[in-house]
């Protein structure tokens, strides 16, 4: 049977409500290290060119500052 989405927020929400805040930081840093490897990896085998360092500069500092 599938869930409504009323169903599958109130589980979600339930989730969240057990789950320990420590846990939630160390799940967010073990994710962002493996894109950023993923990312790191891709460059390396195609890097990039003069004119796409100043779109990616701008696109990480957009991206940082949008940071909570």
């Amino acid at each position: 049977m599938k869930r409504t989405r009323a169903q599958r927020a109130a589980a979600l929400e339930g989730w969240a409500d057990r789950v320990a805040p420590g846990d939630l930081v160390e799940a967010d840093s073990v994710r962002r290290a493996r894109e950023g490897e993923a990312i790191a990896e891709s460059y390396r085998q195609v890097p990039q060119g003069p004119d796409e360092d100043a779109a990616a500069l701008a696109n990480s500092i957009a991206m940082t500052e949008a940071e909570p």
